[in-house]
């Protein structure tokens, strides 16, 4: 079963934050979350770029954006086989110019 916002414990303020972005159509071209392992991060991470991509976003409880789990561009996220959507983890503190390079290739073929 796919994510939802909705779902997600903690991270209040960055999940509000999110969801107005894409209640005002006002999406940055780039987000960096930070944080613990276990705080959450790729789950919002997941849920935000699903929302993104939904073909018929929901309201959620809260009246806010919620991806609507259903249609074929969710299907392909909750997959990882979303062709937009690449996911990029690192461990350490930066990205080289290596790593960026690749993404950027990735995305010239796509």
């Amino acid at each position: 079963m796919m994510k939802k916002f909705g779902d997600i414990i903690g991270q209040e303020q960055i999940r509000a934050y999110l969801q107005r972005s894409l209640r005002d159509g006002r999406v940055s071209h780039a987000l960096i979350l930070d944080g613990a392992a276990d705080s959450g991060r790729e789950e919002l991470a997941e849920v935000y770029a699903s929302a993104l991509v939904c073909e018929h976003p929901a309201e959620g409880e809260n009246g806010m954006p919620e991806p609507c789990g259903s249609c074929i561009f969710c299907i392909q996220a909750a997959a990882g086989s979303h062709a937009d959507i690449i996911h990029v983890t690192h461990e350490k503190k930066s990205l080289g110019v290596d790593e960026i390079r690749a993404v950027r290739d990735d995305i010239a073929i796509m």
